[in-house]
């Protein structure tokens, strides 16, 4: 990240996101697909999901724990309000906050908003990503059109978001002056402010916040990333079955000569070497060796699997050699049939 590099060119900046960012993803998922009902349906789409999310042991699980409470005993609409918030923080919020906290330990000019608006004409039944867009484009003011609907509540607000630019454009400062004296606050670690767009009783409506969902958003850009650095440090310390290891490799491990400092393993250490792959928990190794000097570690369940191989092997070639015998004895009976029957020969 250019934020984290310290290479920004800018100085101010204004981000933020939509209060439904995930519904869209949801609903495409939700619908017809899934027949089963309650725990299992929300399980069922949190495996669905499971493949873009971050490779760690028990993800699902523990965002499941993150987000709801066991047993999870849900209807419909609260499985799909939960899944889009799943979705909406993984993808847009939390990155959204994790930039805007970066760009803040900078000392960089930061706004953060949370869009929560919504027309009483929408037929989406939330605030989908990218619902601002249309009010800053001015769609509200410029009138109806054939996919959308606007009242004086819409226009009021593209009015609002408009101000609210056109200041931030101009001085690097959002506010709705000289409409009204509000200002936007800035974001910043002690002080981790954001404004909020809503409706109060059908009126446009900006207020300003403090800590939007921080246990959520916690979870994504502080507790993820301690479980997957978790995941890789025990990757390191206990390779798994079958890692190509150095004869030169330093190795960590407990018990024999290993327990209290780390030794290392020469070409004339091979026999030594297997003993330990076999009977001790390995730690993680460094170190140099020539290209074709490696051996390869293999737990109980890979001679299992070898073992079995050998096994099939040989009985494949004893069941053709079986075979080989029994069709010439087969051949002969048939040609001594033929002889003495006087008919030709097949």
């Amino acid at each position: 990240m250019l934020a984290a590099k310290g290479e920004v060119t800018g100085s101010h900046f204004l981000t933020g996101a939509t209060k439904d960012e995930g519904l869209i993803a949801a609903q495409g998922l939700f619908g017809e697909r899934f027949k089963m009902e309650g725990t299992q349906k929300l399980m069922a789409m949190m495996n669905c999901f499971r493949g873009d999310l971050p490779q760690v042991h028990g993800i699902v699980e523990s965002i499941l724990e993150a987000y709801a409470k066991w047993p999870y005993n849900m209807n419909d609409d609260e499985i799909k309000d939960h899944f889009s918030e799943i979705i909406g923080d993984y993808f847009i919020l939390a990155p959204t906050h994790k930039m805007a906290s970066v760009m803040a330990a900078l000392n960089l000019t930061v706004f953060v908003y949370n869009y929560e608006y919504m027309s009483e004409l929408s037929s989406w039944g939330g605030v989908i990503h990218g619902a601002e867009l249309f009010y800053l484009a001015g769609f509200p003011i410029k009138g109806n059109n054939n996919n959308y609907r606007y009242d004086d509540s819409d226009k009021h607000m593209a009015r609002l978001l408009l101000q609210l630019w056109a200041n931030f454009a101009k001085n690097g400062l959002p506010s709705l002056v000289p409409v009204q004296n509000f200002h936007m606050p800035r974001f910043t670690l002690s002080h981790r402010s954001y404004t909020r767009f809503f409706s109060s009783g059908r009126t446009p409506t900006l207020n300003v916040q403090h800590d939007l969902k921080p246990d959520k958003l916690a979870f994504w850009n502080m507790q993820v990333p301690r479980m997957y650095q978790r995941q890789l440090d025990e990757m390191k310390r206990y390779p798994p079955a079958g890692t190509v290891i150095s004869r030169h490799t330093t190795f960590t491990g407990r018990g024999g000569e290993n327990e209290g400092g780390d030794r290392e393993i020469t070409p004339h250490d091979s026999t030594e070497l297997n003993t330990q792959l076999d009977g001790s928990d390995v730690g993680a190794g460094s170190g140099k060796a020539p290209p074709d000097e490696y051996l390869t570690r293999h737990g109980s369940n890979s001679w299992i699997l070898i073992a079995a191989c050998i096994g099939l092997s040989l009985l494949t070639v004893l069941l053709s050699v079986c075979y080989c015998q029994v069709r010439r004895q087969v051949n002969n009976l048939i040609r001594q049939s033929s002889v003495s029957s006087g008919q030709p020969i097949l």
